[in-house]
């Protein structure tokens, strides 16, 4: 059953940090509900029995912080997302009760994910998307050992920060990876990314044959493409597992679709590990998308790359990031948008509201 009112929470009490067990559920959704009020965009984390069945699955693996009483005042996990790869799991879902943010619970979540999880048992593929409206998800990501890769500009919607006023706008979200996989994979890439990758890729420390040139031969198969809608967070995302013959015909579709909706941000992740995708690329940038970054291994074994459309100008002033390496990122996305800007057609189908 759906949680619907918040359980109130003493505070100023010592908990433990331990991993999930079936009873912490109602725990966890009061957590939800208690940050983000009836706003986070996936609701399986308002259903105490939901988030139970995906830890026993595998697809979930929760961490909390909890009292002596049981209250649930932390949250963190490593759990299956959008990434194509099965083998993939994001690093999230870090949120901490406003009353304990200043008691480490957040650092302490992490550790026993590094100490517990990860280092015991490395997924292939470790990523997390971490707000930038503060630095404290971003840091700790970096001491699991995560490297930054992408950014994806104004991603989450304002509703989720309201309850706290912890945001005036849409806030960006910063991709990082950690990769344990030795695997040499050819990567193709348009030539627009080469400054991106030039950045991020020597840090991952993987092997990589890069080629910034499209194939000889043209596509022959159809296009695939596997994404989702978020209407209650204006988001469109779209993973390009092949590009095929078909490929403009078939992104245009799902354009019309998201201009329909009046999505704010429509994103496609172009698999670069099969060489047409550069092809994908040429459509994208022909409609005014510009670069997010690399995502290594997002793919079933291939890497994706991130290109990005916003209906409205992009707030990119109160992007809070950690790093110089983060702030180089940022430069190198600003600079492909306004590239985006000047090389988009007049007649393109999305339109830039400024």
């Amino acid at each position: 059953m759906k949680i619907s009112s918040e359980i109130p929470i003493e505070p100023k009490q010592s908990f433990i940090v331990d991993k999930f067990t079936e009873s912490d559920g109602i725990g966890v959704a009061n957590l939800f509900l208690s940050v983000y009020g009836n706003s986070y965009p996936f609701d399986m984390y308002y259903y105490p029995e939901r988030i139970a069945e995906a830890n026993l699955s595998g697809d979930l693996l929760s961490v909390v912080a909890k009292t002596e009483k049981g209250d649930v005042i932390g949250h963190g996990a490593l759990f299956r997302s959008f990434a194509i790869n099965p083998q993939a799991y994001e690093l999230g879902q870090l949120i901490i009760l406003n009353q304990y943010r200043g008691s480490f619970a957040a650092f302490r979540i992490a550790q026993y994910i590094k100490q517990n999880i990860i280092d015991k048992n490395p997924p292939e593929c470790l990523f997390g998307e971490a707000v930038t409206n503060h630095p404290v998800s971003q840091k700790l990501s970096h001491f699991i050992g995560l490297s930054e890769s992408a950014l994806e500009i104004d991603f989450m919607p304002e509703s989720m920060y309201t309850k706290e006023k912890g945001s005036l706008g849409r806030v960006s979200c910063l991709f990082q990876f950690l990769i344990n996989n030795s695997s040499c994979y050819d990567v193709f890439l348009h030539p627009r990314c080469r400054d991106i990758m030039d950045l991020v890729f020597p840090e991952m420390r993987i092997n990589r044959n890069i080629f910034y040139n499209k194939p000889a031969y043209t596509a022959s198969a159809t296009t695939s493409i596997k994404g989702r809608r978020f209407p209650e967070a204006s988001i469109s995302r779209y993973n390009i597992i092949n590009t095929g013959i078909d490929a403009a015909s078939v992104i245009d579709g799902l354009i019309t679709e998201a201009e329909q909706d009046h999505i704010k941000v429509l994103q496609f992740i172009v698999n670069v590990s099969e060489p047409h995708g550069i092809e994908a690329f040429d459509i994208l940038f022909d409609r005014g998308f510009f670069c997010g970054g690399w995502l290594p291994l997002w793919f079933d074994k291939g890497d994706g790359f991130l290109l990005q459309w916003l209906r409205n100008k992009p707030n990119f002033t109160d992007i809070n990031l950690f790093s110089d390496k983060s702030e180089r990122l940022l430069g190198l996305i600003k600079n492909d948008y306004e590239l985006a800007l000047n090389k988009a057609p007049h007649n393109n189908t999305i339109k830039h509201k400024v």
